[in-house]
């Protein structure tokens, strides 16, 4: 019998047919796993006092448990009983149902390393397959002919994969928006959020784009609330929200737009002077409802 969360599990059956699971409180197997000690029963009036709910033993003239335990704890029981009244089980064969309880015990600690060690494989191919899928899905590629501007972006996911993602919306060789955001939680219900909500903003700027009669370059706020619009339902349905920066740099202008919405501060740095400032805004995180 192997212990299944609050059932006794057949697992092995010999010379008789497969018994029902049981509550691991029932009967003789359950009373010695709660014990836990091995139990002799050489009696058939005591078998048939004490195994009431044991079908198995409806027949048992004497009865032997001994517990199977592993590294984990108990998870089980040897019930080996006999159907002839001549029959008894001494010590000598306790011993033995003691060895071979210990055989069990490496069996299925065998088996359970085994299966763990497939899944923890599995798991990693899974982790692997998620952080390329990341690299593609989440993380845009800097532009290469921006003039005026360099640009290069690097992230380590804290966990191979998350919800942080970046892009970069090339408008021109001299105006080019900078998005970072970042989906709340981890793994790959994380990710796939990040890469729907990153997706949202090409589709916000190609619908404010559509909409302008005289095709003007929608300003970031106008994208971010655009964005706001088409995936704060969804991101409450799912119980999260996304923090996010969104800045323009136009070198034509010599200007930087900037729009915060609840993300970590954005470091200005000027070289001229060599002088650090954090860049913060009052926007609440995608998400959200101000009401």
């Amino acid at each position: 019998w192997v212990k299944n969360v609050d059932r006794l599990q057949p697992l092995v059956s010999r010379n008789t047919a497969m018994p029902a699971p049981k509550s691991i409180t029932d009967g003789l197997v359950g009373r010695a796993i709660n014990t836990p000690k091995d139990m002799l029963l050489n009696l058939f009036a005591w078998v048939l006092a004490a195994s009431g709910e044991d079908e198995e033993l409806i027949n048992a003239c004497s009865l032997a448990i001994v517990p199977v335990a592993t590294r984990q704890g108990l998870i089980g029981a040897l019930e080996v009983w006999r159907e002839e009244e001549s029959g008894e089980f001494d010590m000598s064969a306790i011993l033995l149902l003691r060895v071979l309880a210990l055989q069990a015990a490496m069996v299925i600690e065998n088996d359970r390393l085994h299966k763990s060690a497939i899944e923890t494989e599995r798991l990693l191919q899974e982790i692997e397959i998620g952080s390329k899928i990341q690299q593609t899905l989440l993380l845009g590629q800097p532009p290469k002919n921006s003039v005026g501007m360099q640009m290069a972006a690097f992230t380590v996911a804290s966990r191979q994969i998350d919800g942080d993602f970046y892009d970069f919306l090339n408008h021109n060789e001299r105006c080019v928006d900078v998005i970072i955001g970042d989906v709340m939680g981890k793994g790959i219900p994380a990710a796939l959020l990040g890469a729907a909500t990153k997706s949202s903003f090409q589709r916000a700027l190609n619908r404010l784009h559509a909409s302008s009669r005289r095709a003007l370059l929608p300003e970031p706020e106008q994208i971010v609330m655009s964005v706001h619009g088409e995936v704060t339902g969804q991101l409450i349905d799912f119980e999260s929200f996304t923090t996010l920066c969104h800045a323009r740099f136009d070198t034509k202008a010599s200007r930087l737009s900037f729009v915060d919405c609840g993300h970590t501060s954005t470091i200005h740095y000027r070289h001229n002077d060599q002088t650090i400032q954090f860049l913060k805004g009052k926007n609440v995180p995608l998400g959200f409802n101000r009401q």
